[in-house]
Order: C-alpha cells, then sequence, then structure tokens
C-alpha cells in the first residue's frame, strides 16, 4: 500500500505544480515556499471549495502512509484521498467543458448577428 501512496501523493503533487503556474500565484511567495505544505497553501483558493480543505492533511496523510504506516492503517484513509482527488480532476473536467461549451455559444451568437445585419 505504500506504493499506492507514492502514486498518490504524485498525483497530488502535480496538481499542486501546476496551479503554481497559474498567473494569479505570487512570483515572490511561489520563491518562498520551501516546503510543499506553503505550496499548497499558496494554491488552495484554486482548487474546488470542496476539496480545499482536505489538501494539507491528505498529503501529509500519503506521506505518513509511505514512510510510517502499515497496510491495515493505510486502508483506513486510502479511498477518502483518491475520492478528494477524483472530485478535484472532476471539477477541473467540469471548468473545461463549461468554457468550451461558453466559447460555441459565443461563436454561434457572434456568427449569427453577423449574417444578420
Amino acid at each position: 500500500m505504500a506504493g499506492a501512496c507514492t502514486y498518490l501523493r504524485r498525483v497530488l503533487e502535480k496538481m499542486v505544480f501546476y496551479k503554481l503556474q497559474d498567473p494569479s500565484v505570487n512570483e515572490k511567495e511561489k520563491v518562498k515556499a520551501v516546503h510543499f505544505d506553503e505550496k499548497i497553501k499558496l494554491v488552495r483558493h484554486l482548487f474546488d471549495e470542496d476539496v480545499q480543505d482536505t489538501l494539507s492533511n491528505s498529503y501529509g496523510l500519503l506521506s505518513k502512509g509511505i514512510h510510517e504506516l502499515n497496510d491495515e492503517q493505510i486502508k483506513e484513509f486510502y479511498s477518502y484521498i483518491s475520492e478528494i482527488i477524483n472530485i478535484q480532476l472532476e471539477s477541473e473536467k467540469e471548468k473545461i467543458l463549461r468554457q468550451k461549451k461558453i466559447e460555441e455559444i459565443k461563436n454561434k451568437i457572434n456568427n449569427e448577428a453577423l449574417k444578420n445585419k
């Protein structure tokens, strides 16, 4: 199960590093954020609001699962953290689909407006 924790922790890290690229994240603060928990704090607001409060604890539990806990202890929380990650990924997917739909609608409206001038 420690390997599974490593996998999930890497997924969570990649999500945080992706969010760190957002232009709204302060460059100076990014440089000062040495510990991963500090990086999470910088980008927490960019995650789905239902996920935000679980990020630091999830990362900490996954780290403990890799280094300290046995399989039985890991089984107690693994599925919950996996679900949190899935919720965030679904939220990202929904945003992308919504943006595509809005762009499509805007284009159609603009095209119709041009036809009817």
